[in-house]
C-alpha cells in the first residue's frame, strides 16, 4: 500500500502531470468507486488500516487506540508487515515530525497509533525509514504487508504532483520487480490517495485507490464502497480474495 495525498480523482486521473502513475492505470486497473468516510488525513486513514473513526486528532502522538486494525489481525494469522516512512529519522520514532525540514509526517503513518504498535511490543520497531525498503527488497526480506508513504514533498501534500509522479517513478519499479509480481505470484500494490479536496466527495473525504498488480483485476468497481467494507471477512485471506475487486487494504501483500 502506497498512501498520497489530498488530490482528488478529477485531479490526478488523466493528469498530464502525473504520466507515470495514468500509465500504471492504463496497464493494470482504477477503483472509481471507493470513498472515505472522514475527512483530514488521519481519521481517513485510519478508515483505511481499521475500518472505523478511530482518531480525530492529526496531532495525536498516542499509540493507545484498541480498536481493531490490520497490524493486529496479521499478526493473528502469522504475517509480517512494515511501515517504510520517508525521512523518519530512525526505526520506532515516535515523534509529530521529523527528517530533513520535518517533511515525515506521524499523521501519514498511522500504523503507529495503536495499542498494537506501542513501544515495548516489539512492533514499535516495524515502522522504519525508507531507505531500509531498498536494502530488504534487495535481500529478499520480503514482508506479507507493506504500508509505504513518501514524505511530505513527495506525497502531493505540500509538493507537486509532477514530484509525487517522479517519487512513483523511483520506487514502485523495484517493487514490481519481485517475483511476487510476475506471472504466477500473488503480490498486489495498491496506491491510495487519502482524502479529496471536492466538497461533493462525501463531505470532502474520497480514497482513490489505484489497484495495481501483475495479476489481472477489475477495470473499475462496479458499486460505491467503503474502507470498512475491505476490512470485513477473516483477515489477510479475505483480503487477497477481493483482490480482484480492488479493495484497498491488500496492500502490498503476499501468501
Amino acid at each position: 500500500m502506497i498512501t498520497e495525498e489530498n488530490h482528488s480523482f478529477e485531479d490526478v486521473v488523466g493528469n498530464s502531470q502525473m504520466p507515470y502513475y495514468n500509465q500504471l492505470i492504463r496497464q493494470y486497473g482504477l477503483a472509481t468507486q471507493f470513498y472515505s468516510d472522514q475527512h483530514s488525513s488521519l481519521p481517513a486513514l485510519m478508515w483505511l488500516v481499521a475500518g472505523a473513526a478511530v482518531e480525530p486528532n492529526n496531532d495525536t502522538t498516542s499509540c493507545h487506540h484498541t480498536q481493531d486494525n490490520i497490524v493486529r489481525e496479521l499478526l493473528k494469522h502469522g504475517y509480517t508487515w512494515r511501515a517504510y516512512q520517508e525521512n523518519m529519522p530512525y526505526s520506532g520514532y515516535q515523534g509529530l515530525y521529523g527528517g530533513t525540514d520535518n517533511v515525515y509526517y506521524r499523521r501519514h503513518n498511522p500504523l503507529i497509533d495503536f495499542s498494537d504498535v506501542c513501544p515495548g511490543t516489539g512492533q514499535d520497531t516495524k515502522s522504519v525509514p525508507l531507505a531500509e525498503m531498498i536494502t530488504n527488497l534487495a535481500d529478499g526480506d520480503i514482508v506479507n504487508y507493506a504500508y509505504i508513504t513518501p514524505d511530505a514533498d513527495e506525497d502531493a501534500h505540500n509538493g507537486t504532483l509532477q514530484e509525487a509522479d517522479g517519487w512513483l517513478e523511483t520506487y514502485v519499479p523495484s517493487i514490481l520487480e519481485r517475483p511476487e509480481f510476475r506471472p504466477g505470484g500473488d503480490g498486489i500494490l495498491f496506491i491510495a490517495w487519502d482524502e479529496g479536496t471536492l466538497g461533493t466527495d462525501n463531505g470532502g473525504a474520497r480514497d482513490r485507490p489505484m489497484g495495481k498488480a501483475r495479476v489481472p483485476v477489475d477495470r473499475h468497481l462496479s458499486q460505491r464502497e467503503h474502507p470498512e467494507d475491505s476490512m470485513r471477512g477473516d483477515g489477510p485471506q479475505h483480503l487477497s480474495r477481493r483482490r480482484a475487486k480492488c479493495s484497498a487494504d491488500g496492500g502490498l501483500l503476499h501468501h
